[in-house]
């Protein structure tokens, strides 16, 4: 809701306003990096290796069936395979990389599992496949289970002997920028506003006495006008109680915010107050307009 809309806008051909035109800017420098286009022969391995761990038999058995039976399981085909372009599509949006990007490919996913499940139910009538086709189902079975009880934690990050304490006790992980509020509590006064594009900062800060305002908020959409002069940028940025800045020297959108002026000048004039060593971002103060 700070942004002026409830969702991060995609610029898709005009279809929808975008209120965003920094976030979108962005989308449209980091999309070629992190598209499909873009991936290495070893990022395809990884992503495949990775869905045939995690669903094997929707993946394996699914595309089978829908292929033996196109007349009267077509309908699920297609709508897999339109599930499967969105996900493609969805790659480029994706700055959690493109393993994290697979979330969208579960609606594919449920409907290749339902292919699976008729094709399993035909074959398995036939006495000398019938063994076969429920060995594998609950060998698949089991590995989803012992999967799931494990979860968060990935099953090739552990050794074997580790498993049943971890499937017996649920995992928390907490996101690294929990701990923000109290960095923020050593070194600035509360109350104060503080400018970040980091989505889990936002969330840690919920119930804190400091407030983050986006980078692609409407409020500062300032910053990335090549008509305001740095000292001006700043001084409108005090003005609205935004005293500091939570920035990623490794986040992508760093090097999006160093095309424009106020970051490149303005940037040498901030007081460096303190480090997230957990997530590599750092908090900067803003020095008043006079210096």
């Amino acid at each position: 809701m700070r942004t002026g809309d409830p969702f991060y806008p995609l610029a898709l051909g005009g279809l929808f306003r975008t209120v965003t035109p920094v976030f979108s800017g962005f989308l449209k420098m980091y999309g070629p990096l992190v598209g499909p286009g873009a991936m290495s022969a070893h990022q395809w391995w990884q992503l495949i290796r990775f869905l045939f761990v995690m669903a094997p038999l929707p993946l394996l058995l699914g595309p089978i069936a829908g292929a033996c039976e196109p007349r009267r399981w077509g309908f699920l085909t297609l709508g897999a395979l339109a599930l499967l372009m969105v996900w493609l599509q969805s790659i480029p949006y994706t700055q959690g990389g493109f393993l994290y990007s697979t979330r969208v490919l579960s609606a594919a996913l449920v409907l290749l599992a339902l292919l699976a499940a008729f094709g399993v139910a035909r074959v398995s009538t036939r006495p000398e496949v019938g063994w076969l086709t429920t060995t594998a189902v609950v060998l698949c079975a089991s590995w989803t289970l012992v999967d799931a009880l494990a979860f968060p934690v990935e099953l090739e990050t552990i050794p074997l002997a580790a498993l049943p304490k971890v499937a017996v006790n649920r995992q928390v992980f907490p996101y690294l920028e929990s701990h923000l509020p109290a960095i923020l509590a050593r070194v600035l006064p509360g109350g104060g506003r503080i400018l970040s594009d980091n989505y889990y900062a936002h969330a840690a800060l919920q119930g804190s006495p400091y407030e983050l305002v986006p980078t692609w908020s409407p409020e500062v959409a300032f910053l990335f006008d090549p008509a305001t002069e740095p000292l001006e940028a700043r001084r409108a940025l005090l003005q609205r109680g935004i005293t500091a800045l939570f920035l990623g020297p490794k986040n992508p959108m760093t090097y999006f915010y160093w095309k424009y002026r106020y970051f490149t000048e303005d940037s040498q004039r901030w007081t460096l107050l303190a480090r997230s060593p957990d997530t590599e971002y750092v908090l900067f103060a803003l020095p008043e307009p006079g210096y």
